[in-house]
């Protein structure tokens, strides 16, 4: 609670943060605008618009969880894997790309399913 309430003032004070942030979450990922437009359920015209406009306050949340779960990816894992990574059908994700699951149930059971990877000893 107190973290989504210091990111709301953050983004007051800094209104273009989101769009940042989204710009990141491109590169990292390497989506094109019609793949990010995709993964938020938008257009390609509409990423356009909040990368050069600012992201509408009422999605700021969405792009900063999915940035939230790139940057602990790219922590995590080499960064030139990634864009494969995001790309990859998973069993643990029910067959879907991190990608397909994001957008699809947010990035709550992605965080499940790296913690189920986490804790995987092969036995």
């Amino acid at each position: 609670m107190a973290i989504d309430r210091a990111r709301a003032i953050g983004e007051r004070l800094y209104p273009n943060a989101a769009a940042r942030k989204l710009e990141r979450l491109r590169r990292m990922w390497s989506l094109s605008k019609s793949e990010a437009g995709d993964l938020f359920g938008v257009s390609r015209q509409a990423i356009l618009k909040w990368v050069q406009r600012g992201v509408p306050a009422e999605r700021v949340a969405d792009v900063a969880a999915v940035y939230d779960l790139a940057r602990e990816l790219e922590r995590n894992l080499r960064p030139d894997r990634i864009p494969t990574i995001v790309r990859r059908r998973a069993k643990g994700l029910g067959g879907r790309t991190l990608l397909e699951t994001v957008r699809d149930a947010g990035v709550e059971p992605v965080y499940r399913y790296l913690a189920r990877l986490e804790n995987y000893d092969g036995a």
